[in-house]
């Protein structure tokens, strides 16, 4: 599928239209029309290959760290005391959405990165449902920094989240 190329870093950008009617011809030997690809695409819900390249999630330029343990002693090492978005997901299960699997669980967004993903990890943790996966499973974390409008950029990646995957992650209770 060309999400999971894109994801795995095969494909860099989406096929267009013309490059799926070159596939065809070379696979299968049929001569189709570029606006009958369109149409085929646009009858099966498909966007265009800008749109289906940037609501990916996550998509390809969201710049975000390497994976770390979620951890009190790997947060307090590897989370920047700075504002951004951050992800929480598990190491190995997979969890059943609407549209596919995904190990994410949690999209969140703060001023604060490491104080926010310590409040997670502590007493203070509010969202319980957080606290059910990392006892239960071995979690990971990692981040994208965002010098400002780290809520806007928050409130993309979830509505792309949701576009891949068909529902918001299962921890989160508040639609950002």
């Amino acid at each position: 599928m060309e999400h999971i190329d894109i994801a795995k870093g095969i494909l860099k950008v989406a096929y267009s239209d013309r490059e799926i009617t070159k596939k065809i011809k070379a696979t299968y030997g049929i001569d189709i029309l570029r606006r009958t690809v369109g149409k085929c695409r646009k009858e099966l819900g498909i966007s265009n290959s800008y749109r289906r390249i940037n609501t990916y999630y996550p998509p390809i330029d969201s710049d975000y760290s390497c994976f770390f343990p979620f951890n009190n002693k790997s947060v307090k090492k590897n989370a920047p005391k700075r504002a951004g978005v951050y992800e929480l997901s598990t190491s190995s299960l997979e969890i059943e959405y609407l549209k596919g699997k995904s190990k994410v669980f949690y999209l969140g967004s703060t001023k604060d990165i490491r104080k926010r993903l310590l409040e997670h990890l502590g007493f203070s943790g509010r969202n319980g449902g957080i606290k059910n996966f990392y006892r239960v499973n071995s979690c990971l974390f990692r981040y994208k920094l965002c010098s400002e409008d780290w809520n806007k950029t928050e409130k993309e990646l979830y509505n792309n989240f949701i576009i891949t995957f068909g529902e918001a992650p299962k921890c989160n209770a508040i639609k950002p």
